[in-house]
Formats: C-alpha cells, structure tokens, sequence
C-alpha cells in the first residue's frame, strides 16, 4: 500500500511514518489478522521518532482507502511460484530460496510494474542458478513471449541491483538514514 500510495503522491505532503503505519494497520485488517494501532505505534516508535500516535492512523486508514481508490487486493508472486515448482520435481530444493527473493522484492516496487507470474518465473530462474539447476530447459518449455523474457529479464536485473545497493550498509548507516526523515507535526482529526 505504501509503494502505491507514494505512486501518486509526494514524500513531502505526506509523511512516510505515518502512511506507513497506516498501511500496516490496514493491511492488518484486510488480510484478516488485525493489529492494534497502538502496538503498530509502538513499533514505529521503538525504529523511529515518530510523532503519530492511534488517532492519527486510524484517522487516516480512509484515506489512505481513498488514495488507493478502495483497490485493496494485491496479486502476490507466492501462489504462481508455488504452482510452477510443484510442477517440476528438480525444482524443490529452490523453494525456500524462490520464497526469500519474492520477500526481497517487496523491498522495491516490481510488484507495482510487473504480474505476479513474471516475478515468480524470475525468482525461480535465479533460485535454481543458486543451486545449480539446469534453468534453461524449464524455461524454454513455458514459452513465453520475446516481451514476457525481457520483462523477466528486467526483474532479475532489478533483484541484483538491489542486493548490490543494500550489501554495503551496517545496520547505523540504516538507522542514520532513517533519522534524517525529518519530523512532522501529527495531523489531527481528517484534515488531509
């Protein structure tokens, strides 16, 4: 919610803590396992010095609704991975490794540009290459389109730069950067 919330919003009239937790909050909600907005507080306030409090996210759970234009369903990678490993039994070894990349890639927004089989065919493909698989005869049978090879391509590309950007931080230069969010001022009652 919150990588499709600041798709068409600006960093600057909204404040990411608050947005987060309000996205946590309903996320919560729509997957059927609420949070408490106090513990969703609580956290945020143990990583950073936030200055929302319950009022404000449960305050901004409608608009953030209404941002998202009440588009509340999100297709995940998970289900199409499972179904194309299943299918081949040397792929099973890969599953657990497939899973962490599908997490991985929530770090970035490819779920806001990609379908949900694209990135599951691409973190099989670099799933099985991680523990030597042969990957091109399994790849070949699913005939995909010249466009499906090269969005697949796209994704594995943006995986890899990822884990290049993020393997030189030490855990203080995450928190540095966080701190540098400057703080604003809660919002009170639905003036957004």
């Amino acid at each position: 919610y919150v990588a499709r919330f600041y798709y068409y919003n600006s960093y600057r009239e909204f404040h990411p803590h608050l947005i987060a937790a309000t996205a946590i909050y309903l996320a919560s909600k729509v997957e059927e396992s609420p949070v408490q907005p106090k513990n969703i507080v609580g956290a945020i306030r143990d990583i950073a010095k936030s200055p929302y409090g319950v009022n404000d996210i449960v305050d901004g759970e409608y608009f953030l609704m209404e941002e998202l234009k009440f588009n509340l369903i999100i297709f995940h990678p998970y289900r199409p991975m499972e179904h194309y490993i299943s299918a081949d039994a040397k792929l099973k070894d890969a599953v657990n490794t497939a899973w962490h990349l599908i997490n991985d890639s929530y770090r970035i927004d490819l779920c806001l540009y990609y379908p949900p089989h694209i990135i599951a065919i691409a973190v099989i493909m670099m799933a099985g290459v991680y523990h030597d698989i042969a990957m091109d005869p399994w790849f070949n049978e699913l005939n995909f389109k010249p466009e499906h090879r090269a969005q697949i391509k796209e994704v594995q590309e943006q995986l890899l730069e990822l884990y290049e950007d993020y393997s030189h931080l030490e855990h203080d230069e995450i928190r540095q950067i966080l701190e540098k969010i400057p703080p604003l001022p809660p919002i009170s009652g639905t003036a957004y």
